[in-house]
């Protein structure tokens, strides 16, 4: 955008050079620039515009004598011969003004006396004719300056050029012609930085009240109060609407003799602005240091913590811009740097988001892998114990996701059987005799029916389950809250019953919780269809039949519903179990 500088990106860089200008205010004044504008009380005094040689004579003569250095006419001089004017331009250095043709065909050349610079080489605007209206030949001027005033394509006034090339020389300005007649002892440089500095940019004084001003009336009527116009340039110019060309300059009416009184005053005080886009490298090294900070920023930081370093990034070049132009007048539009810094948060932004996303569900990826090891580790670990626990754990998983299901199809518990519920559900199915590993082998692999005494044993599987969980939770740090509570319901409550009559809490109905419930039946109706050192088969139709009976007693009686449903499926899940350990056992 700032390379191609299209329309709208000039007008943004341009508007906001208004605004900071403006802000800055109107600086200090040099207090050696004067304005004597020819003002309504002037004409009404001495009548219409222009004046007749000899009251342009009496003029300069009553500025002369309040003392002024130097004067500059901004106006050609009225038609006549009257000896009366090269009198008084012989009392003080006088320059007078002219206007160079700028586009169209070039005027036919005339008696024009032009003050040429003696620098040369410089690429600015280029005259094609001079107009200066009477000769002023043989008149004692000190210099001469041209008095065109060059607005910006949008019609306001912001800068006017100090130069203008000319048959191939340069010509000065009427300010700077009259600068250097002012302070003849020092060189005023007419191009400190190539083309650009061929143009004086305006800081306005206005709204600190302007530029010492007198009405040339009332100049020639009563005397100058002292320190007045001694030692002072002035500019004599007309002020009068319809006379002139009145120019708007930073929202404001100006007439040509307040720009050239502003431009020379700016220069003595050394606090002129320089054109926009005279700081191109400096918005370059701004757009470059962004693009250096802002990667470093998204990389070692969140993107929250980022994006405020780059809010605050921001408000540093609008800073930085603020401060190079009140210190140096050099404005560096902050537009290019803080359009890069918009532009690369957002990609940052967007890449750091998705390179943390696709962390995360790495992370998440791994954790779940993690868990589902740790799951199948425990479950394993059990079935060292009782190996004919192992094709249990499998098919339980299966069973669970079954009836879960099945159940999950009962308006009053699809609320509670969610996905991610019923996943975890079946994940943690197979841990729920992990606490058997607890208990004693002659206990655990006794073929015959078990003692009261055996019987308290084995019923703390569940305890020492517990146990095991509470201790790994508190001992590894994770505190997935959903995660353990299930955990430690399967593994606690899965042998409670509806009726009380359960252990290790004796909890009844609803007050057991509703995944225990769940596994109580796919426990129950495994424990019956598989065969036991202490007891053969069941079919699967006499597990149904027993698992309905148990309705309201050992089971919820939804959950019970919600298997009848499902029966067909636990018939295949036994079935192709039962079909791949006699293919294993005829195998081996």
């Amino acid at each position: 955008m700032a390379a191609l500088a299209p329309k709208t990106f000039e007008h943004l860089n341009t508007s906001l050079f208004d605004r900071f200008a403006t802000l800055l205010g109107p600086g200090q004044a040099s207090g050696q620039v004067v304005l004597v504008e020819v003002d309504e009380v002037s004409l009404a005094q001495f009548g219409r515009w222009p004046w007749p040689r000899p009251v342009v004579a009496q003029l300069i003569h009553t500025i002369a004598a309040a003392g002024a250095s130097t004067v500059a006419l901004d106006f050609v001089f009225p038609p006549g011969g009257d000896p009366s004017l090269a009198a008084a331009m012989a009392k003080v250095p006088v320059v007078p003004g002219y206007f160079f043709q700028m586009e169209g065909h070039p005027a036919p050349p005339g008696d024009c006396p032009l003050s040429a610079l003696p620098e040369s080489g410089m690429r600015v605007r280029e005259a094609r004719g001079v107009v200066c209206g009477e000769s002023v030949k043989g008149l004692p001027a000190a210099g001469h300056g041209f008095l065109n005033l060059i607005p910006d394509p949008d019609g306001v006034l912001r800068r006017t050029p100090l130069v203008v090339l000319y048959e191939g020389h340069l010509y000065p300005s009427l300010a700077l012609a009259a600068l250097r007649q002012f302070q003849s002892g020092r060189k005023y440089p007419v191009s400190p930085s190539g083309q650009e500095g061929a143009d004086a940019v305006l800081r306005f004084r206005e709204s600190a009240g302007g530029l010492p001003r007198y009405s040339a009336g009332q100049l020639m009527k009563d005397p100058v109060p002292e320190p007045g116009l001694r030692g002072k340039l002035v500019i004599v110019g007309t002020s009068v609407g319809g006379q002139g060309a009145p120019l708007l300059g930073a929202n404001r009416i100006l007439s040509a003799s307040t720009v050239h009184a502003t431009v020379a005053d700016n220069i003595l005080a050394g606090d002129s602005f320089r054109p926009p886009g005279s700081a191109g490298a400096a918005e370059w090294l701004l757009v470059l240091l962004v693009w250096l900070v802002l990667p470093q920023l998204f990389i070692r930081f969140r993107v929250f913590t980022a994006s405020c370093f780059s809010v605050a990034l921001a408000v540093v070049l609008w800073g930085v811009a603020w401060a190079g132009l009140g210190l140096s007048g050099a404005f560096a539009s902050p537009l290019p740097a803080t359009l890069a810094l918009a532009v690369g948060a957002s990609g940052c932004g967007a890449l750091k988001l998705r390179w943390v996303r696709q962390n995360s569900q790495s992370s998440d990826h791994q954790l779940a892998s993690a868990k589902h090891f740790i799951l199948n580790a425990l479950a394993l670990l059990t079935t060292m114990r009782d190996p004919e626990t192992g094709d249990h754990l499998q098919r339980i998983e299966r069973y669970m996701r079954v009836l879960c299901r099945a159940l999950s199809t009962d308006p009053r518990y699809r609320p509670l059987l969610s996905e991610e519920t019923i996943r975890l559900m079946v994940q943690l199915a197979p841990i729920h005799d992990v606490g058997k590993v607890g208990v004693p082998d002659h206990i655990l692999r006794k073929a015959g029916a078990l003692t009261p005494e055996e019987l308290l044993i084995i019923r703390q599987h569940v305890v020492f389950g517990r146990d095991v969980l509470q201790k790994a939770s508190d001992r590894s740090g994770l505190h997935d809250e959903k995660f353990f509570r299930m955990a430690y319901e399967l593994v606690y409550s899965h042998h409670e019953r509806w009726d009380g009559r359960g252990y290790p809490q004796g909890l009844t109905g609803e007050g057991i919780p509703l995944a225990a419930r769940l596994m109580a039946v796919a426990d129950v109706y495994d424990a019956l269809v598989s065969k036991r050192v202490y007891k053969e088969a069941f079919s699967h139709e006499e597990a149904v039949r027993i698992i309905q009976a148990e309705s309201s007693r050992h089971f919820d009686p939804a959950v019970v519903e919600a298997f009848l449903r499902a029966e067909s499926d636990f018939r295949q899940i036994r079935a192709e179990s039962h079909d791949v350990a006699a293919a294993a056992s005829s195998s081996s």
